[in-house]
């Protein structure tokens, strides 16, 4: 496969098979119709994903093994060593090196090793993002490709978020080729919520902490969660990789088959034109076919699943987005940092006191850097430089150090 991955044209719908199941039926169907699905996810079934291949090479093939003990990802909360961490990651990749042949190996494009990991504090993730990073790089001495986190529906939470994306695990997914795994489905919200609730109107707030995000036109707490992460590290300036929705629902979790089928459809063609929009989503699959789950099993909506996916084969999806130019810290022998003086600044004199000041309006100000250095604002990572405030304040003549986010430009 090539990297970064996107779904240029088509739908983003995919299938998800538990244990057995129609997949290669669903495959087969779609090729006899023109058109391919653009990724299909296994569980315990790597024969599946065998057929599949052999149907469609260009589909991009999703396997996850079980692992009942680890494969939640528990005791991050605790807090626990690299090393214990180091065993996880090396515990569930040789997993699938011994449950899986080198045939079967070559036909899966992405490896889930872990499943719905819930962490239930902002440091307990800054772990789950370390387990991660150990899961790359064991997999990848085994040439394996994974996707990382495969998070529970309806989280994490807004800190949550951004105390990941302060890790620098997503620089090492892109480094590794890796994908994003998160799971959305509507989960704890009344049996006849609609598909958009809190669709552009709702912020997601931490119930233990009370951070709260912002409000986006495009992101809802329930579908389309992840583009609360996909603001944030936009605003961090951020590079992610491709997110796969490897597990999802439109009906409220337990009530799929009370719903008429002409309402799931509705569901189902209102989220993949959303979808549609986003470069960064590649795929979205209804959980489940197969086995087990027969409150949630998919089946009989697949005939019309298949004349979606015809309807819109042609329809083009929007790219990836370009991330505005970074600012990294820079250095400090010779750069200035510009800052916007229509917006209060964040501003900091030496350790511990912080304070905003509204700048004049008249016109940016710059101030030559001494020193740069990453570091946190509540919860928000970011760059800090230390500047020369050239009689501004007035009242001010100490060196100050302000915040990336009151930063527009560098000037060298």
């Amino acid at each position: 496969m090539s990297y970064p991955e996107v779904i240029s044209t088509g739908s983003k719908g995919g299938i998800h098979s538990n244990r057995e199941g129609p997949l290669a039926d669903y495959m087969r169907a779609a090729q006899a119709r023109g058109f391919k699905f653009g990724s299909v996810k296994a569980v315990d079934n790597l024969g599946l994903l065998l057929e599949a291949k052999g149907i469609e090479p260009q589909t991009i093939t999703i396997a996850r093994l079980g692992h009942a003990e680890l494969e939640a990802a528990p005791g991050m909360d605790g807090l626990p060593s690299d090393e214990v961490l180091r065993n996880m990651a090396a515990t569930l990749v040789m997993q699938v090196m011994n449950r899986s042949s080198q045939h079967e190996r070559d036909n899966v494009d992405l490896w889930e090793l872990w499943n719905e990991p819930r962490p239930h504090t902002v440091a307990g993730y800054v772990k789950l993002a370390r387990l991660m990073e150990f899961s790359m790089e064991i997999a990848a001495q085994h040439n394996l490709r994974i996707a990382i986190f495969s998070l529970n529906a309806g989280t994490p939470e807004w800190d949550e978020y951004l105390a990941i994306l302060g890790t620098g695990v997503m620089q090492k997914a892109m480094q590794h080729h890796a994908w994003i795994a998160l799971h959305e489905s509507l989960v704890g919200v009344p049996a006849n919520a609609p598909v958009d609730v809190g669709f552009g109107t709702s912020s997601i707030t931490n119930p233990y902490t009370g951070a709260t995000s912002p409000v986006f036109a495009d992101a809802g707490p329930y579908l389309f969660r992840y583009r609360f992460l996909l603001h944030a590290a936009r605003e961090l300036r951020i590079e992610l990789p491709p997110i796969t929705i490897s597990e999802w629902g439109c009906i409220p979790q337990g009530h799929l088959h009370s719903f008429p089928d002409e309402e799931v459809m509705r569901r189902f063609g209102w989220y993949d034109a959303e979808a549609s929009r986003d470069g960064h989503n590649v795929g979205f699959h209804p959980f489940t076919v197969g086995q087990d789950w027969d409150s949630e099993r998919w089946e009989r909506y697949y005939p019309a699943i298949l004349n979606h996916l015809d309807s819109v084969k042609t329809r083009v999806n929007a790219p990836r987005q370009t991330l505005p130019s970074p600012l990294p810290p820079p250095k400090p022998e010779f750069a200035k940092v510009r800052v916007n003086a229509a917006r209060k600044w964040n501003l900091r004199i030496g350790p511990g006191t912080q304070f905003e000041i509204g700048g004049a309006a008249s016109s940016d100000t710059i101030f030559p850097v001494l020193e740069s250095v990453w570091g946190r604002t509540g919860t928000r990572v970011e760059a800090w430089y230390l500047v020369m405030p050239q009689g501004y304040p007035p009242t001010l003549t100490a060196p100050l150090w302000i915040a990336s986010s009151a930063v527009t430009a560098l000037d060298f």
